[in-house]
């Protein structure tokens, strides 16, 4: 099958494309739900603007994380950039309860977080875990804001976050800087904190929060504006995958324009150059085989210390990537290409691979990691745990009751905005709807038959009864805290009824 069709297909099928995977059944994760009976160990390996199909490169998380749990298809990022995503995270809150919007501005970065004392970290710590945080925290943290509570060990990166060599990190308070490529040292942290905490006899929590493959910074223009450049892999990987076609070149968004009734129309840029884009994907899925290297690391010391069979072992990244679909580059955009990120589960004690097509957030990553260690959550969530589903429950998590339209949404840094929103949606298991906070203008994307989002039918009388539908989820959702932010609103309308 040509690449194009097979990425139409498996999308229309709300999945990626993926390596096959067989699943376990019902009596082996009940099996290994039994393996972590007592407070089980945590720890989140975060990676930075990670596209779904690129897991597709990393063979050693599939064998060791998928191959031994649970590898969702259909994952979501519901506000697709970094501070909003990783906010999301630590609070199980959307933005508009935990107050991150944007990277930065009056509505965004670190400085936004609402209740900043009050996260995830703390919640376990008072559960009696021991907590440890290595890497990118929220953009717009530094030093000055000092240590939040629940944090055992904490030690962010605060100087060179992306220049992915010389970064500095915060050791407990002491400033260190490192002159070597940032994923080794992040694993290499991470390593001893699973020795140190071992040793404690205590569940412990890690978050693990890489670069790859984000572009790397390497300084400013002449206006002041960030420099950034491909990722940059340790010296072992610069020459692999370089046979590798970048899948992007051969989708029918690639380099298109699109029309004025296309949102993002005042972001057009030229025609993007093929090549440059293919050094860029090879540049990414390269810096990925040095987090691919931390994971099997991380495995094998786990197993060392005896720590594998209590441990869950998750892998997420905080927002996919546009790299050359409808002329865009970057993130923060509502298209799927920025939307849907790569999320894997090892199950303690779990022999066998298993996909899921729940659509699952990272906003439902808190509730999950409060349910499985008995903690109790200092904040009202708007995402909602599927531990069910990893600990083989019968009807755990299953699709039948869980959400059916997700909110998504992404953020300004323009200070006339009073609420902080550019657009606003919703996402179903068909549709994407996406309205311009400002100006009201609304595009529906019908994702079965048009799977790479190239023509809004917004305007089309056959589609008006789904239009009007979605327009009514996405105000009861838009406002939306807890419970009423995961709601099952029933089918749609079909497509071609009459008004």
């Amino acid at each position: 099958m040509a690449l194009v069709a097979l990425l139409a297909a498996t999308w229309a099928a709300g999945g990626a494309v993926l390596p096959p995977v067989v699943g376990s059944g019902t009596a082996t994760l009940a099996r290994a739900a039994a393996a972590s009976a007592v407070q089980p160990n945590l720890i989140l390996i975060t990676t930075d603007d990670q596209n779904l199909d690129e897991l597709r490169w990393m063979p050693k998380t599939r064998r060791l994380l998928g191959g031994h749990g649970v590898t969702f298809t259909r994952a979501l990022s519901p506000a697709p950039v970094c501070c909003p995503a990783r906010a999301e995270i630590i609070t199980g809150q959307l933005g508009q309860n935990n107050g991150v919007r944007e990277n930065s501005g009056p509505h965004g970065g670190y400085h936004a977080l609402r209740q900043k004392q009050n996260t995830l970290a703390r919640w376990l710590q008072r559960a009696g875990y021991r907590t440890a945080m290595i890497g990118k925290y929220l953009n717009g943290y530094t030093r000055a804001d000092g240590r939040p509570r629940g944090w055992t060990a904490w030690s962010p990166s605060v100087g060179s976050l992306y220049g992915y060599t010389a970064t500095t990190f915060l050791r407990n308070g002491h400033r260190r800087t490192y002159h070597r490529n940032v994923t080794p040292v992040i694993s290499s942290f991470t390593a001893r904190y699973v020795r140190t905490f071992s040793a404690s006899g205590q569940p412990f929590f890690i978050w693990a929060s890489h670069v790859p493959p984000h572009d790397r910074y390497t300084g400013t223009t002449e206006t002041g504006d960030a420099r950034f450049r491909h990722p940059l892999p340790t010296p072992r990987h610069r020459n692999v995958l370089t046979h590798v076609r970048a899948p992007v070149v051969a989708k029918p968004s690639f380099n298109v324009a699109g029309g004025p009734d296309q949102p993002y129309a005042g972001l057009r840029r030229p025609a993007l150059d093929p090549a440059g884009i293919q050094r860029l994907f090879t540049a990414r899925i390269q810096s990925l085989q040095d987090v691919d290297d931390a994971v099997a690391r991380l495995v094998r010391v786990l197993g060392a210390t005896g720590e594998l069979n209590h441990t869950y072992l998750v892998l997420a990244s905080d927002n996919g990537v546009l790299l050359g679909e409808h002329r865009l580059l970057g993130k923060n955009k509502l298209y799927r290409e920025a939307l849907e990120v790569p999320l894997v589960v090892r199950v303690p004690g779990m022999d066998h691979a298993v996909t899921s097509s729940l659509p699952v957030t990272l906003a439902d990553l808190a509730p999950t990691f409060v349910d499985l260690a008995g903690a109790t959550a200092g904040r009202v969530m708007d995402g909602r745990s599927f531990a069910g589903l990893l600990s083989g429950e019968a009807g755990g998590a299953g699709a039948g009751r869980w959400r059916d339209t997700q909110l998504v949404q992404t953020g300004t840094t323009r200070r006339r905005s009073p609420d902080g929103w550019e657009f606003r949606g919703v996402w179903t298991a068909r549709y994407t709807l996406m309205r311009e906070a400002r100006s009201g203008a609304t595009y529906l994307y019908d994702r079965r038959t048009n799977p790479f989002e190239g023509v809004s039918v917004a305007h089309r009388s056959r589609y008006h009864r789904v239009l009007v539908e979605l327009l009514h989820r996405l105000r009861r959702l838009e406002g939306c805290a807890g419970d009423s932010c995961n709601r099952r609103f029933g089918p749609l309308p079909r497509a071609g009824a009459a008004r």
